[in-house]
């Protein structure tokens, strides 16, 4: 248990099938063995004494010898079950959703699969991957493909297919945000890209033969788009098949800088906008649109003032924790920093309620804060400017900092908090005038004399002049006005004190 498995069943299957598929910037890498797979984060919930399954009622383990699970925000003795009960129960409701109009095709179908019904919170980790497989496995029994299309090698009716390997797809994402290695997330990605290409290879072939092949179905939820040919799921599909190969290649450029495969990022996420947009999908295509405004001026016409402005819109709309954590990393990328930390420690807050502390939701909430409040400077050692990480005063001396390093410098607006050399790696005590302070740290202004009045403010460093010693502080406060403040006029924050 707790051991994902290889590129087996429908979606490596489908993969094969299409293995002449290719897309400018995308292409899938060699399949991986078992041993190249890594492990999915496991199950850690123990089962109290005396709990049993909330379906079957029925405590221990089941008829195949498998325990009681839970991987969700269930608290107490609540929320416990068998997997194979899941599976019936999920099952059940497919059935039922299909009876209604509309169920496949707009996502709901998935839900009883990936969110629990007690907590409505989305399951997590291992158990999400699981029950992604069962529902694809599912599909294919329930859902077998009418014989006049046969020839087209589906491996069940397609809509359905689609949003069944789509939830995977975004299974593998969520699985993959949580790797802490690089050859883990690189393993997920190219999982991610190969359901992303089997999907669009999909929908390609039925907006070519869209007539042939729905003509055998009477389903109402087969009702054409005012856009497209094909039924509003399969551009759904799509749009989520393009956003994934859009994120894929951004997050390949950051292992192989170059601006080809930024361009080809950027193209695939205006593909998904506008197959979000045809369907009228608003939200969707809202979310890709926060997508595309990072990329900035000359790839994509927005600047980061108008990104970050459209992220804080999003975040006191949607009021969760994505797009609280989205919206905290565009401002840690543009060394919005207090900002930040006060947008991480609500969302900190928000899932301590909703999920409690011990949910993987919190948990990563809580590390990204840590990293946020590290603080960070360049100090000259042997001749050359290296990054230190700063620990804090020399007691009640401000003028002293206690500095560890060198560190291993981030080729983006944050830094790595990682050794450069163990052997070469030592803490010192240095004079606070001495460093330069990372863009980004949060710093209070002292002794202004004649700017009295931002004394005791609050901001965070934008800019430094290397020549006049100074840094342009940008103040929490929206009413100040920036200020360029010299070295010795800052004060390095460790802990933001509570917002007035």
């Amino acid at each position: 248990h707790g051991q994902l498995r290889p590129s087996s069943g429908p979606v490596a299957a489908a993969s094969g099938r299409n293995s002449n598929y290719s897309i400018e910037g995308a292409s899938g890498a060699s399949p991986a063995t078992s041993a190249d797979i890594p492990p999915a984060p496991a199950l850690t919930e123990i089962v109290p004494s005396g709990a049993s399954c909330w379906i079957c009622l029925e405590e221990g383990l089941d008829d195949k010898g498998q325990p009681l699970v839970r991987d969700c925000s269930c608290r107490g003795e609540s929320g416990f079950c068998h997997v194979t009960c899941i599976v019936e129960y999920a099952t059940q409701k497919l059935k039922e959703l299909d009876e209604s109009e509309g169920a496949w095709g707009t996502g709901f179908a998935s839900v009883p699969w990936k969110r629990c019904p007690n907590c409505h919170q989305e399951y997590q980790n291992d158990l999400r991957l699981n029950l992604a497989d069962e529902l694809i496995s599912c599909t294919e029994k329930l859902y077998p493909c009418h014989p006049a299309i046969e020839r087209f090698d589906f491996p069940c009716i397609p809509g359905m297919y689609l949003e069944a390997i789509v939830n995977k797809m975004w299974t593998f994402r969520e699985i993959m945000l949580k790797c802490s290695k690089i050859p883990d997330q690189v393993y997920y990605r190219e999982e991610i890209k190969k359901i992303a290409l089997e999907t669009i290879s999909m929908v390609e072939k039925l907006k070519a033969n869209a007539e042939e092949i729905y003509g055998p179905y009477p389903f109402p939820v087969l009702v054409r788009n005012r856009l497209s040919s094909i039924p509003y799921g399969i551009v759904s599909a799509a749009a989520s098949a393009y956003q994934q190969l859009g994120t894929c290649t951004k997050e390949d450029n950051l292992l192989s800088p170059g601006n080809d495969l930024l361009e080809s990022s950027l193209k695939y996420y205006k593909r998904a906008r506008d197959f979000a947009k045809s369907i009228g999908d608003i939200d969707h295509a809202k979310n890709i649109e926060l997508q595309i405004a990072q990329f900035g001026g000359r790839l994509c016409g927005t600047n980061m003032k108008d990104c970050i402005t459209l992220h804080r819109e999003r975040y006191k709309q949607k009021q969760d924790r994505i797009s609280g954590v989205n919206f905290a990393q565009v401002l840690y990328d543009n060394f919005h920093t207090v900002e930040c930390e006060r947008t991480l420690t609500e969302v900190i807050a928000m899932c301590r309620r909703l999920h409690g502390p011990s949910h993987d939701e919190t948990k990563s909430s809580e590390e990204f804060l840590e990293d946020v409040k590290k603080r960070g400077a360049f100090f000259m050692s042997n001749g050359n400017e290296n990054a230190y990480r700063v620990l804090g005063y020399l007691g009640d001396d401000t003028k002293k900092y206690g500095i560890y390093g060198p560190m291993r410098k981030h080729s983006g607006a944050a830094y790595a908090w990682q050794i450069s050399d163990r052997k070469k790696a030592e803490g010192i005590i240095v004079d606070a005038n001495d460093v330069s302070l990372y863009l980004g740290t949060p710093v209070v202004c002292h002794g202004l004399k004649n700017a009295s009045h931002l004394n005791g403010k609050i901001g965070d460093v934008r800019e430094r002049q290397n020549k006049s010693g100074r840094y342009l502080v940008h103040f929490e406060d929206s009413s100040l006005k920036p200020c360029l403040v010299k070295h010795v006029n800052v004060r390095i924050l460790f802990d933001l004190p509570e917002k007035a």
